[in-house]
């Protein structure tokens, strides 16, 4: 109302270019505070091309910067989870180029945050088209089969519900899904006994379900028996 928010974005630009790490990174934390469950704010941010500053500043920031780009990250799926025009801005701006990148690394924490933004980005499928130009994107497909398969449950976690977010979005996603093996990764997983256990099965289950039963959009996967127990899995 008062400007404060052109003055945040103002300090960060200044500090950014001056290479003022410790201010840049605290002035991005006050903005993060703001964009957090704000929809005011975050519109704001929109409008003044925040989305795309953004994007430009990870694919600036340099590769031993993780805090940099975590807060960076964090920013925009804040910015994402309150307004719908966010997504397709930060996609415009060659986002998805960076997360690519960021998928590719062997930066885990940083694929953690990376997950959750694409998450957001796919959420309800907010922009019309945006699953399919992921799954279609080069080397998205085999950056999710690690995910759904990584040594940290966190990242396989969160990467499952990617893919749920990605089957949902249509049948021209799931045949996706089908045709380039993802769901047969997930097959191979939820049948390997070694180190995989219930809980997990429970989830690979229900992913598989969404996509099997979502097949020719003929059946919706709310109107099927949930997998609740372990024997509603042996039964599955």
């Amino acid at each position: 109302r008062f400007g404060g928010l052109n003055l945040l974005v103002a300090w960060a630009r200044t500090f950014q270019k001056r290479g003022e790490h410790a201010h840049y990174h605290e002035t991005i934390s006050c903005l993060i505070t703001v964009a957090s469950n704000n929809p005011f704010c975050c519109n704001k941010m929109v409008q003044m091309g925040m989305m795309e500053l953004i994007t430009e500043w990870l694919q600036e920031s340099s590769n031993d910067n993780l805090t940099e780009q975590k807060k960076l990250m964090l920013l925009a799926t804040s910015i994402v989870d309150m307004d719908p025009e966010a997504t397709l801005r930060f996609v415009n701006s060659g986002g998805l180029g960076y997360l690519r990148s960021v998928l590719a690394s062997n930066e885990t924490k940083l694929q953690e945050r990376a997950i959750d933004l694409m998450m957001s980005l796919t959420f309800e499928n907010k922009v019309d088209g945006l699953s399919h130009l992921i799954l279609n994107h080069e080397g998205f497909v085999d950056d999710l089969k690690r995910i759904i398969t990584h040594n940290s449950s966190d990242i396989r976690t969160i990467g499952r519900t990617l893919l749920m977010n990605l089957a949902k979005a249509g049948p021209t996603e799931r045949r996706i899904i089908r045709t380039e093996g993802l769901q047969q990764t997930l097959i191979d997983r939820l049948m390997d006994e070694n180190g995989v256990g219930f809980d997990e099965r429970w989830s690979l289950a229900q992913i598989t379900r969404v996509i099997q039963e979502h097949r020719d959009d003929a059946v919706n996967v709310q109107q099927g028996k949930d997998l609740k127990t372990e024997e509603d899995f042996v039964e599955f």
